[in-house]
């Protein structure tokens, strides 16, 4: 199992050890229609043809295309979850070269055809469907458990709500980065700079920044009630 880097198959009660291939059979190939053609083209025919499955099996284990785009939005989020947390956990050097690795492998693996493909499409369903909403919210929610808790430690001074604040914030950038410099994008070639650029800044700020600087704008930023009207 695991063959595919993208996919981490969790097996849910009621499922067997003996229908995981099969389970994963189905999601690569549907995990292939959507990063090649998108999520108008990922239906059950599409799938067969991808799989080799006919459609009565792909529907014994997804009875519809919400269960199928469930299933693979589990299994894709588990598979980047447990890289990242694998390849960070492996880096070596503290909390700041942890902090570094993290933003590092977001940003290269952006610059992969699977990810510039895949999260805008996800992005895309999440506006529309709550299921793939909740999904996605959770995928980010977990991610940046390790990310507060490693921007706590650089910097103490921060509350819980600071670092998710500033993870946020972090997660912003790199994502937005997707349309400029992922894969195939105009500016591709300059990811190195530009994660030269992140890094510098990203541990600065983690490092230095103060609860007040955080919280110096709000009432900038909150419009006066008139204004709001």
């Amino acid at each position: 199992m695991g063959s595919n880097k993208w996919l981490k198959i969790v097996l849910k009660p009621g499922n067997y050890e003996r229908s995981a291939e099969t389970i994963e059979q189905i999601l690569e190939a549907a995990l292939k229609v959507l990063v090649n053609d998108g999520y108008a083209a990922l239906t059950f025919r599409r799938v067969e043809q991808e799989s080799g499955l006919k459609v009565e099996h792909i529907s014994y284990h997804f009875p519809t295309k919400e269960d199928l785009v469930r299933g693979l939005l589990d299994a894709v989020m588990a598979g980047y979850s447990d890289r990242s947390d694998r390849l960070v956990t492996a880096t070596e050097g503290g909390d700041r070269a942890q902090f570094r690795a993290a933003i590092v492998t977001i940003l290269r693996d952006i610059q992969t055809f699977e990810t510039t493909h895949l999260f805008p499409e996800l992005w895309s369903m999440a506006n529309h469907d709550p299921v793939v909403n909740d999904s996605v919210q959770e995928f980010y929610r977990r991610a940046r458990v390790r990310m507060i808790a490693l921007l706590r430690r650089l910097n103490p001074a921060l509350s819980e709500t600071d670092a998710e604040t500033l993870c946020i914030f972090y997660s912003s950038f790199v994502e937005g980065s997707t349309i400029f410099a992922g894969y195939g994008k105009p500016y591709a070639d300059r990811m190195s700079d530009i994660a030269a650029i992140a890094i510098h800044t990203f541990i600065d700020i983690a490092e230095k920044i103060t609860p007040e600087q955080m919280h110096s704008l709000r009432d900038e930023w909150s419009p006066p009630a008139a204004a709001a009207e």
